[in-house]
């Protein structure tokens, strides 16, 4: 086994902030240009670079009138104000825990631009929290992202960009406070940067070649081996498929590598090449077999190696899909099936796949949690055809129900070194006239990445292998025309793997919240919540709360 050194010194010479403004302005300039109507796009493979389709989805009856017609440029603004008394805002056992009252000041900016090049959208947010009695440092928690879509050459080369900042927890053991808190908070900053072509020579044959560039950025000056690094992350994507009429098939070719800063050699590099032979039993159904070779290099070794595996493409009607593949490859077997369906009360998705990685909070991979407006959008897609009008829609819903920005999902938990990631998720959202019901299912399991053949024990250095379960259910059900009632119940799980085998948290969640529109500008909301949290590794804590606040649309 030879290992190889690679250096990093071009990618670290790149300004993320600096590239992603420079491409967004090209493109916006192009928004100008006219039109081109686009081919219709073909039914294709689930693409590695690609989302998966999101999770959880709600639906509540709306009227379009209500919405009117939105120009084109949309700018949304609003403050609101929350006063939370907690009885525990360290969220520490019950011998040390103090409460307090705490005020929280959100100020927030939306905006977003359609035309027929370019789509630009924003949302601009700030937590600014004031704790009374001093129980916690006062704290301005920023959250950000910024997305572009957008067109550059007729039916060929396309750029999406997008940054990104949030807070995510510095503890994965630790409490995660249901509301905004200054506990266990780090903070963020995504930058992803993906030019690809896509092009159709014929109505069968097409072409796709994407490249995505991440960038991940950690507030805090950690030690090289805190697995908290700033990483850089790069994967490259090129396809030739030729569509089952009723045979067909396709060339692929994946380049990954993921780097942390201080490193000069890769955490995870795999190439893998791929023929794929398909053929279509019916125009609904076809199936493919899979053969290729995979060159992979991690902990120091690198090995090239066969794969081999089979594919399957169902889609009986427009609203039904099934996709799946399944392969062997040099850490055994690989998979990754996705099933959606919805019907105009009921929505359902569910994905099961196991495969390397390097980075749980990449871009490039599956976010952790669902978010309620591209979940919307979908489900509101056969009622709404105009994405313009739809995307008004999503917004005012979200506002007058009181519906979360995001549900809750996995935690990132952060390792310097390639895992194995085997999850499984399902949603299903049943949608009534005055009452929607959300169910989010998720497991996830992460372990040191090894070769199948490998006759080395795992190594007990590695201490960020874990497995977790959760599980919500959020239901908003409307009382009157202005008054809406929620109920959210959360449970999650987290247990260490390896040489943390006996470490484990386990935290509960119940929230009610009084939502009443005193105009179509401005709400008030009552709630109250109780958090439980059981761990032999952090602090056991119990905390009640309740709270108030008054948010206003300018």
């Amino acid at each position: 086994m030879a290992t190889t050194e690679r250096s990093g010194a071009p990618l670290r010479r790149v300004k993320p902030l600096a590239w992603l403004i420079a491409m967004i302005w090209a493109s916006v300039a192009q928004a100008q240009q006219p039109a081109v109507q686009q081919e219709p796009v073909q039914p294709a493979q689930t693409e590695p670079l690609q989302r998966p389709p999101r999770t959880t989805v709600w639906a509540v009856p709306f009227d379009a009138e209500q919405a009117g017609v939105p120009r084109a440029w949309r700018l949304d603004a609003g403050v609101s104000a929350t006063l939370t008394a907690t009885s525990n805002s360290g969220y520490t056992d019950r011998q040390q825990s103090r409460s307090d009252r705490i005020l929280n000041l959100e100020p927030r900016l939306s905006f977003a631009r359609r035309g027929g090049r370019v789509r630009l959208a924003g949302d601009l947010s700030a937590s600014a929290l004031h704790y009374f009695d001093d129980t916690q440092p006062d704290r301005v928690l920023p959250r950000a992202s910024l997305n572009l879509e957008s067109m550059l050459v007729d039916r060929w080369v396309y750029l999406d960009a997008s940054a990104e900042v949030d807070q995510t927890a510095s503890d994965p053991y630790a409490s995660r406070p249901d509301g905004r808190s200054a506990f266990n908070q780090i903070t963020t900053r995504r930058f992803l940067v993906s030019p690809r072509i896509d092009h159709w020579f014929t109505p069968s044959l097409s072409l796709l070649a994407r490249s995505d560039f991440a960038w991940t950025r950690r507030n805090g000056d950690y030690a090289a081996d805190d697995p908290r690094r700033d990483s850089r992350e790069q994967q490259h994507f090129v396809r030739l498929e030729q569509q089952p009429l009723p045979l067909g098939g396709s060339l692929e070719y994946v380049h990954q590598d993921t780097r942390y800063d201080g490193d000069v050699d890769s955490v995870l590099t795999l190439d893998t090449l791929r023929a794929v032979v398909s053929y279509a039993i019916t125009p609904q159904l076809s199936v493919g077999i899979v053969g290729g070779r995979e060159h992979s290099e991690f902990s120091l070794s690198e090995h090239t190696d066969s794969l081999y595996g089979v594919r399957l493409r169902w889609q009986p009607t427009e609203r039904t899909l099934l996709t799946g593949a399944v392969e062997d490859r040099f850490f055994g077997t690989g998979w990754d099936l996705q099933f959606t369906h919805r019907m105009p009360f009921l929505a359902v998705h569910f994905r099961s796949f196991r495969e390397p990685t390097a980075q749980p909070s990449s871009q490039i991979l599956e976010p952790g949690g669902g978010s309620v407006r591209n979940l919307l959008d979908a489900i509101l897609t056969t009622r709404y055809p105009d994405p313009v009008a739809r995307e008004e829609l999503v917004r005012r819903i979200i506002r007058d129900l009181n519906l979360p920005e995001t549900l809750r999902g996995p935690i990132e938990v952060f390792a310097d070194y390639a895992q194995l990631l085997r999850g499984n998720h399902l949603s299903v959202a049943l949608l009534g006239r005055r009452t929607t019901v959300a169910v989010n299912l998720y497991q996830r399991r992460y372990w040191q990445l090894t070769r199948e053949d490998d006759v080395l024990a795992p190594d007990p250095s590695f201490a960020s292998d874990h497995e977790q379960v959760g599980a919500a259910l959020d239901v908003t059900r409307r009382l009157t025309p202005q008054t809406s009632l929620g109920l959210l119940l959360q449970y999650s799980r987290i247990e260490g793997l390896g040489s943390r085998e006996d470490d484990f948290s386990r935290e509960r969640i119940v929230r009610v919240t009084l939502q009443h529109q005193l105009s179509p500008d401005t709400a008030v909301t009552l709630g109250a919540r109780r958090q439980l949290l059981r761990s032999n590794v952090s602090s056991s804590a119990r905390e009640a709360a309740a709270f108030v606040g008054v948010s206003h649309s300018f």
